[in-house]
């Protein structure tokens, strides 16, 4: 940054213009901002996600194994099912962690979407 940009910057940030700003960013960090918390926990499991990946093969496996499932949903077992495939899901975005905590946030987050699915699923038996 050239001299003069730093000179303004520095008048901004001395006139308090940007304090706002700071308040949001530190308010969304510490959770207060619109809800939304971000842990340590959230943190640590972010940056262990971002290392996970799969090979064509994993994944071609895992699609083959989540459809194998579905072909068997039926009303007498659909809530078992289902279950299976969030575990299935689970293990493979998490790279087949041990870690509990990361299971459980990534659980966490896919279970509204699950809970739709059996919703759904049986509305569509009762039809």
């Amino acid at each position: 940054m050239n001299q003069y940009l730093q000179k303004q910057h520095q008048k901004m940030l001395a006139s308090g213009v940007l304090t706002p700003y700071f308040n949001r960013w530190e308010q969304w960090l510490s959770g207060q901002f619109q809800g939304q918390g971000i842990s340590k926990e959230n943190i640590e499991y972010g940056k262990y996600m971002d290392q996970v990946s799969h090979t064509k093969e994993e994944s071609f496996l895992y699609w083959e194994n989540i459809a194998a499932l579905f072909t068997k949903l039926s009303s007498v077992d659909s809530p078992n099912l289902l279950k299976k495939i969030q575990e299935q899901h689970t293990a493979y975005v998490t790279g087949n962690t041990h870690r509990k905590d990361f299971i459980a946030i990534a659980v966490k987050r896919t279970d509204t979407a699950f809970e739709q699915m059996e919703k759904y699923w049986r509305k569509l038996l009762n039809h």
